[in-house]
């Protein structure tokens, strides 16, 4: 792995940390979403200042270039999270009908329930004029 990419792999991890921690800071991302962050950068810095161990796994996986090891470990770890991600768009989406619903339900509620006291104030007015 060349020195740049090293480099450049330390300077954006370092900035990506420093981002997250400034957004928990100012209460704009849950801590949840920062240790994935978090824990994504790190595991780039150990790889950009041990380069062996890059080195190390990507012989024994079979890949020829360590960079393009450390690009694969990128794409993987962005395809989980993508993939959680979707699960929790589906999970929202799936509350979001349920809270629909229930609020369809309620309205429906009222609306009978205003007509009828609406029926039973008419009722009393003609009650009243005979």
């Amino acid at each position: 792995m060349s020195i740049y990419l090293r480099i450049l792999l330390i300077v954006v991890c370092v900035f990506t940390s420093q981002y997250v921690l400034y957004k928990i800071r100012k209460s704009q991302m849950k801590i949840e979403g920062a240790l994935y962050w978090l824990f994504f950068s790190a595991l780039i810095l150990i790889l950009s200042f041990f380069p062996e161990i890059g080195m190390a796994v990507s012989s024994w996986i079979g890949i020829e270039s360590t960079a393009n090891f450390i690009f694969l470990v990128i794409i993987f770890l962005l395809i989980i999270k993508v993939f959680f991600l979707s699960l929790k768009g589906s999970q929202i989406e799936y509350k979001l009908s349920v809270v629909i619903e229930e609020l369809a339900i309620m309205q429906n509620r009222r609306d009978k329930e205003e007509k009828k006291e609406k029926e039973y104030m008419r009722n009393d007015k003609e009650k009243i004029k005979k």
